[in-house]
């Protein structure tokens, strides 16, 4: 006879989509998920909330599961990596000024002590919804209205690849940035189209 434990779990798992099962097998989040409004942007992907300095009082967010080229001390010296400077720019008039969900992983902050997020961004910008309907995200729009993940954004656009170093035990959209890198680098959009391997 089953106990009432197993049915319990039974019917969570069998009719619990995928992202909620990822829940409660692992139960809790590093953090619950927040709202923040982003101040200014570091690079093409870091920006601050509360300022725009690593001061303690100021929070950097890293955007979880990207690089962007570098805009400061990469592989030039003091110049920008290839696709740096745009990738700034980009990241720069999608979110400063704007609020943000943060959603949080496994783990909340990287090894330069940096927090950790996966990003969603909400709104009714015509050109933003344009861009996510010409790189085939259109799932993200809803009439006038969009919600879209910007670490996928960024990778989609191809203004960053992926970043595992951070990621090893992140896993809420590991799938999502892969199949957008897959589709950045088939189109050899951004970064993909412009720079040399």
């Amino acid at each position: 006879m089953r106990t009432a434990s197993a049915i319990t779990l039974s019917l969570l798992c069998g009719c619990t989509p995928l992202e909620e099962r990822v829940d409660i097998l692992y139960a809790e989040w590093c953090a619950t998920s927040e709202r923040v409004t982003v101040e200014c942007v570091y690079d093409g992907d870091t920006f601050y909330v509360g300022g725009c300095s690593d001061s303690e009082s100021d929070m950097t967010i890293r955007v979880l599961g990207v690089q962007a080229p570098e805009l400061r001390g990469g592989d030039n010296g003091d110049e920008p990596d290839c696709y740096g400077q745009d990738a700034a720019d980009f990241l720069a008039d999608l979110l400063e000024g704007e609020s943000v969900l943060l959603e949080y992983d496994v783990e909340c902050t990287g090894i330069f002590g940096r927090t950790l997020a996966w990003v969603w961004l909400e709104g009714s910008d015509p050109d933003i919804i344009e861009l996510l309907e010409d790189l085939g995200m259109e799932d993200q729009v809803d009439g006038n209205r969009y919600q879209v993940l910007v670490n996928e954004l960024l990778v989609r656009a191809g203004y960053a690849d992926l970043y595992v170093s951070d990621v090893a035990n992140q896993i809420r959209h590991e799938d999502t940035l892969e199949t957008a890198l897959d589709e950045a680098i088939a189109e050899s959009e951004g970064l993909w189209g412009a720079c040399s391997p």
